[in-house]
């Protein structure tokens, strides 16, 4: 499958001789160790290296590769084909940016609402790369503690439904939550609402009633989650 919220940029490095099938069991997130010039020169090149997902600096994220299909990303055969491979531009030191966490947490949402996967837990489906040596791979620091694991984690668990926002009215590339009040979020992507608000009304608005409602949220090209969602909305909310 294709994530949509992806640019396509494939590859034809993927799979084994006897076998492309994945398995689907969960991701490893890795650090790129560089930038995303320098990850394309490799995928590019000579290298047997590839990764499912390309996650930049500034949130956009780049897929190479099928989730159905065996990237060459976590160091063997048993870790490639039971995991897909998720690249995150930088090197150690530094922290994943606020557009690059949301982009990540998009991709995360996405796989798992649209495949088999079951909980997403530490070490049972979600995994650093360097953890794949009881795959069999061989040894690495990676991803050099670049992942913010305890609040990936938070914001992928289920929220109450009374939580939620009732309502999503898109316009365009814009959307709107209704939450106890009308507030705008503007710069949600409108393919994400689809993922992140499956069975919510959609429905279109006039330019004056969109003109009049207040924005709750800056804007921003990232995937907002419902949880980043919600709290736009509460902020704004009086008191």
């Amino acid at each position: 499958m294709r994530f949509p919220g992806a640019i396509w940029r494939g590859t034809n490095k993927h799979g084994y001789p006897n076998s492309d099938t994945h398995l689907q069991n969960g991701v490893v997130i890795h650090s790129a160790e560089g930038s995303f010039a320098g990850a394309m020169s490799v995928l590019d090149g000579p290298r047997q290296a590839s990764w499912h997902f390309f996650v930049t600096k500034a949130g956009e994220v780049y897929q190479h590769v099928d989730t159905n299909d065996i990237a060459w990303t976590n160091g063997g055969f048993d870790a490639n084909r039971l995991f897909w491979g998720i690249e995150c531009e930088g090197v150690e030191g530094e922290p994943l940016t606020e557009p690059q966490f949301e982009a990540l947490l998009g991709v995360v949402r996405w796989l798992w609402a649209n495949h088999q996967v079951g909980a997403f837990v530490r070490q049972e489906t979600a995994w650093e790369h360097r953890e794949m040596t009881q795959f069999g791979s061989a040894p690495t620091s990676c991803p050099s503690g670049r992942i913010p694991w305890e609040r990936l984690i938070s914001e992928l668990e289920p929220i109450e439904e009374e939580e939620m926002p009732k309502l999503i009215q898109l316009k365009g590339t814009q959307a709107i939550a209704v939450f106890n009040d009308v507030y705008k979020l503007q710069g949600l992507r409108s393919e994400f609402i689809a993922y992140f608000y499956p069975g919510l009304k959609v429905d279109q608005v006039s330019q004056a009633d969109w003109d009049s409602i207040p924005d709750a949220h800056g804007g921003g090209s990232g995937a907002y989650t419902d949880k980043q969602a919600v709290k736009a909305v509460k902020d704004a909310l009086p008191d």
